[in-house]
């Protein structure tokens, strides 16, 4: 496989701590009024019960966001909350502003602490 193309491996297991990030494409606003921020929150919320994600923090910006988590479990990857969150969001949005297509710049990045 050309080295361009390979992704880095993320390691997401149990008792490791993460800081997410992503922004709207093209660094356009990703939250447009404050019920997508409550819609984001509750979502999240959602998600990290579902996956046993810890999150121990988070900012939420117009263009961006950044949440810093730990994952309790190897049963779930932190894989699963985010793309979970996500898609939920993106799909919302795209439904309440009749628009289509990608929200977000590209997949979330990851650097584990």
């Amino acid at each position: 496989m050309n080295s361009l193309n390979m992704e880095k491996e993320r390691n997401y297991y149990k008792n490791t701590y993460h800081h997410l990030y992503n922004r709207g494409a093209n660094k356009a606003l990703i939250f447009f009024e404050r019920e997508n921020y409550l819609y984001f929150l509750r979502r999240m919320k959602f998600y990290s019960h579902k996956y046993k994600i810890k999150i121990l923090s988070y900012c939420l910006m117009t263009n961006h966001f950044h949440i810093f988590l730990k994952q309790t479990t190897d049963d779930f990857s932190i894989s699963l909350f985010v793309s979970s969150l996500l898609n939920s969001y993106v799909k919302s949005v795209n439904k309440k502003y009749k628009r289509s297509g990608t929200l977000f710049e590209s997949k979330t990045k990851s650097k584990q602490n």
